[in-house]
């Protein structure tokens, strides 16, 4: 409960599942699964669960060195690196979506301006249109 309390003191949104409710949620994703358990005679297998979502690189680095003071308590297969690539390819796809985020904000920016341009043409046009017509009325 600490490590979530100082996740989310960091704007990390967490998610916690106790024993129980990881089962039941296991149960209504996969209803066969849990009914297995109860027929080979296992009690609930999955341990408590947290779930830590980060949006932006700055937050993906808290995320990384709170985990690190809790080591103890995080089941992580140390035998294999499986853990830290996915925690890599994480890092890699928030750093993708920020780049294409900049992207599209380049691009809409881009629309605005031209947007702008387009009707400042339109009515730069309309005026010297009139400006004969208001010349001539004046003569009149």
């Amino acid at each position: 409960m600490k490590f979530k309390d100082e996740l989310e003191s960091g704007g990390v949104k967490v998610t916690y599942f106790s024993k129980e409710e990881a089962l039941q949620n296991l149960q209504k994703r996969l209803p066969n699964m849990v009914k297995s358990f109860d027929d080979y005679g296992i009690e609930n297998p999955l341990p408590v669960t947290l779930y830590a979502t980060f949006r932006d690189q700055e937050q993906y680095d808290y995320v990384m060195s709170i985990k690190d003071k809790y080591t103890d308590i995080i089941l992580l297969n140390t035998q294999n690196d499986e853990s830290k690539e996915q925690f890599d390819r994480n890092a890699r796809v928030i750093n993708v979506l920020k780049v294409l985020q900049y992207f599209f904000t380049f691009i809409i920016a881009a629309c605005v301006v031209v947007i702008l341009l387009f009707l400042g043409m339109i009515i730069k046009t309309k005026f010297i249109a009139m400006q004969e017509t208001i010349h001539v009325q004046k003569l009149l």
